[in-house]
């Protein structure tokens, strides 16, 4: 199968159609154990910086958290409005974050950092979103997929393989 690489912004854009029922052992990984990280979030706001489709934006309003995701990509989110419409969404990036500082309790961030060259200047964005005493919660595609050669990558309806770009983030970045 011919690999084509693109950005992550038309990558996203060609899978947001398929996303949501794409076989992804990954989340099927991740999904039980953010969601056991995020713990009870019933009454608090909570930020899903990088929300794509809303699969995290969806069950955090379903436990009774009051949730706006932020996401660069209209396809990603157009997905998750009609998802979740109870949300607010917000198109924007990490740079900076189109949100007001301390406005919310707890943010999430889920298979995103891997796509940006550097992790601070999101972090930090992500804790200026946040309350003191506020958390926040990451997952991100295991660095060792990246050297080891299995960047993110997706096989799309058209029979082509794309793959976006990821870069290698140890933990000691975080």
């Amino acid at each position: 199968m011919e690999r084509i690489k693109v950005s992550t912004l038309d990558g996203y854009a060609k899978w947001a159609d398929s996303y949501d029922a794409y076989p992804n052992g990954l989340i099927k990984i991740q999904e039980p154990i953010v969601r056991a990280l995020l713990g009870d979030v019933g009454g608090k706001r909570v930020l899903d910086a990088g929300c794509g489709t809303g699969r995290h934006t969806r069950w955090l309003v379903e436990q009774g958290a009051l949730v706006t995701g932020v996401d660069p990509s209209p396809e990603m989110l157009a997905h998750a409005k009609v998802k979740c419409p109870q949300a607010d969404f917000l198109a924007g990036t990490f740079a900076p974050l189109p949100v007001p500082d301390a406005l919310f309790e707890l943010a999430l961030n889920a298979l995103v950092l891997e796509h940006l060259p550097e992790v601070a200047g999101p972090i930090a964005e992500l804790a200026r979103a946040i309350v003191p005493g506020g958390a926040i919660v990451v997952s991100v595609f295991h660095p060792f997929f990246v050297l080891r050669g299995i960047p993110a990558h997706f096989k799309h309806v058209d029979a082509v393989e794309y793959e976006m770009p990821a870069h290698v983030h140890l933990v000691s970045d975080y």
